[in-house]
Formats: structure tokens, sequence, C-alpha cells
């Protein structure tokens, strides 16, 4: 995901203040048993508590009674619990996030952050949890770009296929719009033919609403001419910069939830396909 689609996802979801941390749950009771044995130790920013950033981003992240939800919050759970940690939540806004963990704030943040070189500079960035696949959506069930030919195409200002598909169908022919609920709804009306979202996000509209159109969502074709097809994108986890411990740590974690099936699992609830899976070698 790239960090102009972050700064619009933000705007869209909560319209929070750039430096504003809400805390879920912090003064809770804890839950951490006394003969809990960590699988490293690790240090945080608060002692004894695993403080993770997030922002609301369904199917992949959110909060409801000061706890995680969502396939990413599963992972958070489960980070927290092998480390035996209280995990305290910071909801916020996308660009609060990145600001809370360059200013050491926040220990981590988890909700499919696309792994990219800026990223890797600013912070420590564990191997590949999942991938974000490009979805079309349709009544159709168009999988490939030249099926796009002639039809009215949405998708969302800022994603990292948007350059190539415009270049492809021409740019007057693609519809650029500042919200991925934006296109869904314009598609539900039949004002669009088509349109381009990341997989999981608009499977969770789908779900929400029952899908009263009948619309398929599919994984679309790889084709050379539009890059992240052929290069997928992988989301990971962000961790402070220099907190190599804690790195190591959710590597072990996201490896154990990869070889389990954990995670292909909570994928497949949610609607995303199994191409979006990531099993380590």
């Amino acid at each position: 995901m790239t960090i102009s689609k972050r700064l619009l996802a933000s705007s869209a979801v909560l319209m929070l203040g750039a430096g504003l941390l809400s805390a879920c749950g912090s003064d809770a009771e804890s839950t951490v048993a006394a003969d809990c044995e960590p699988i490293a130790e690790v240090e945080t920013v608060k002692d004894g508590v695993l403080t993770a950033a997030i922002a609301e981003f369904p199917p992949y992240i959110g909060a409801q009674g000061g706890k995680p939800t969502g396939i990413d919050g599963e992972l958070l759970t489960e980070i927290a619990q092998n480390l035996c940690l209280e995990l305290d939540l910071q909801v916020t806004s996308f660009p609060a996030i990145t600001s809370a963990l360059e200013s050491g704030r926040a220990d981590l943040s988890a909700g499919s952050w696309t792994i990219n070189e800026e990223r890797q500079a600013k912070f420590e960035v564990s191997d590949p949890v999942y991938l974000s696949l490009l979805s079309v959506v349709s009544a159709d069930g168009w999988n490939t770009v030249d099926e796009l030919e002639g039809k009215r195409v949405g998708t969302t200002t800022g994603y990292l296929w948007v350059d190539d598909v415009q270049q492809i169908l021409g740019a007057d022919s693609v519809r650029l719009y500042e919200s991925e609920q934006a296109v869904y709804d314009d598609l539900k009306a039949g004002r669009l033919d088509a349109g381009l979202f990341t997989e999981g996000a608009v499977a969770y509209y789908m779900d929400s609403d029952g899908n009263p159109e009948d619309l398929e969502n599919e994984v679309i074709e790889a084709d050379d001419r539009i890059e992240m097809t052929v290069n997928e994108p992988a989301t990971g986890v962000l961790i402070r910069k220099g907190s190599t411990d804690l790195l190591d740590a959710v590597n072990t974690v996201v490896a154990e939830m990869q070889t389990s099936g954990t995670l292909e699992e909570l994928l497949t609830k949610a609607g995303i396909s199994s191409e979006s899976a990531v099993v380590p070698e």
C-alpha cells in the first residue's frame, strides 16, 4: 500500500489529528499469567506492555472493546501473548502511526502496511505477512485488464496500479475516486462497469452489505504492463527503528502463524483468496 493511499484512507476513516493517540484498555487489569514464559526478552516503550499504534482498516485491523480485530489484530494478539506482554492499542490515523513509531511512543503497527524501501529505511520491517493483491470487481467476473477495454472503470487515486492502468485503458477511461467505498457505491449503482480494488477491502464491503448486486471479486491475472501484478506487494509489521529484538520475535510469530495455516484461514474467512497467503521457505 502506498503512502499516498494511507493518507487518503486516514482522512476517510478517522479524521484524527496527526499527533493524537487514543488508548484502548491501557488501564485494564493485567491478563498476562504470572507463570507466562516469553519466547524472547524484548525492550518495549513501557515495561510489561506492547504498545501498538493502529487505525481502523477492516478486515485487516480495527479495535472493539479495547481489543484488536481483523487479520492483523489476531497477529498482534499472538505477538503479545508469546512475549507475555499486555497489549495496549493506540487507535489513531495512519500518519499519526508513523509519527508515534518515529518518536518512540509506540512499539509497532500492523494493518496491511506494504513493504517498501522508504519504510525499511525509517522502521524495522517484519518478514512478509501476506500479499496485497489487485482485484477486479464486476458483474461479469472479469479478471484481466484486456476485458476492461472500453468499459467504465473506477479506482482510488494514489494506488500503485493507477498510472499503469491509465496507460493501458486511457486516462479518460479510468475514473479516480477518493476512497474505495466511493468506487464500490458507484459500481453498485451502475455508474461503473468495473472497479479496481485491494482485494481484502472490497471483500469486506461486499460481506458487510450482503452483495445484493451479485458482484464478483476476482484477483486480476498477472500482466507485464501492470508492475504490481508481476511483483506482488507484500505487507509487513512496522516496528520502532532499532528494536531488532522485537523484530526477531515478530518474525518468529509470523512464521508460526503461516506454517500452521492460521494466517491463510484468517484471510479466507475474510473473503480474501488463498493467493494472498505467504508460506515461509
